[in-house]
């Protein structure tokens, strides 16, 4: 029932060792290609990335960006930041065993809303698959054009 697969979901920052198979991040992508879209845009592409270089490449340019963001931040957030033991440094995106990078086409009508609504579509089968996730959102997102 969605709703269990909803109340026991967690994001997880921290990964085994285990493998995880290309089969079920392909069924995951299988899954999401039916989430809804305005105007049937499907404005997303999904990009697996499990590559060693290229997960540090992005760990790189993430924690620059964050390093940025939270230099700049008002002090009240740096405090909150501080106060969560949140800090710039991104383990998980080279611990992890893969990386889906989502890409949106914002030339396209309700890109935004499109996008998001198919990453929770892509929480819900990778937590029905029985495998953990992390939605993060760098503060920049310039660095991937590199990767283009």
């Amino acid at each position: 029932m969605i709703k269990n697969l909803v109340m026991k979901r967690r994001s997880t920052r921290i990964y085994r060792s285990d493998a995880v198979h290309i089969s079920d991040v392909i069924d995951v992508i299988d899954a999401v290609i039916y989430a809804p879209s305005g105007a049937n845009t499907q404005p997303w592409r999904f990009i697996i990335v499990d590559d060693e270089i290229v997960k540090g490449s992005i760990r790189e340019g993430a924690e620059k960006a964050d390093q940025k963001i939270h230099g700049q931040a008002p002090e009240w957030l740096k405090n909150w930041l501080k106060d969560n033991k949140i800090t710039p440094e991104k383990r998980f995106l080279t611990e992890a065993p893969f990386l889906i990078v989502i890409a949106a086409l914002s030339t396209m009508p309700y890109w935004l809303e499109s996008t998001w609504i198919s990453i929770a579509y892509m929480i819900l089968a990778i937590e029905e698959k029985g495998l953990s996730s992390l939605t993060y959102t760098p503060g920049e997102s310039g660095f991937f054009k590199c990767f283009t």
